[in-house]
């Protein structure tokens, strides 16, 4: 059974090297949090901004590419891997076939966040348990409160 996330917001660790990706279940309480990269995590917020919707980045040279080939992606799915990394899988449609492209996590939220696809994780994706202080910390922060990224 897979649970449709949206994009709560993202953590700066005390290291300023460690981004982690808050994904909310949109039907529900379930919170992840999925270690992304620096690169990822500006992307996402980018992705997220109206105000840098119209500088093109990477993904959307993606978007691009797919509106080439009249594809769309139809969904992502965020699966855990060994070592608690976290990759992805993007499908990818033409109306009538569909495919599955391997991803890293953030670079496939950044990508959904682009094209507003929907992102999903499967019930058995490991950090599902649901914690309250995190739930009371994400219903009291706004996305100001985050920051630019850089």
């Amino acid at each position: 059974m897979l649970k449709e996330m949206s994009v709560a917001g993202m953590i700066l660790e005390d290291d300023e090297k460690s981004y982690f990706l808050l994904l909310k279940e949109t039907d529900g309480e379930t919170i992840v949090s999925i270690q992304i990269d620096q690169l990822q995590a500006e992307s996402i917020n980018m992705s997220m901004d109206p105000a840098f919707a119209s500088l093109p980045d990477t993904f959307d040279f993606l978007g691009n590419i797919l509106e080439s080939f009249d594809l769309s992606i139809s969904k992502v799915i965020i699966k855990n891997c060994q070592c608690h990394i976290k990759n992805a899988e993007v499908f990818l449609t033409d109306g009538e076939r569909e495919v599955r492209v391997n991803s890293r996590a953030g670079d496939a939220v950044a990508s959904a966040l682009i094209v507003d696809a929907p992102i999903f994780i499967d019930n058995d994706f490991p950090g599902t348990a649901y914690k309250k202080e995190l739930k009371r910390w994400l219903s009291k922060v706004k996305p100001g409160d985050f920051g630019q990224i850089t």
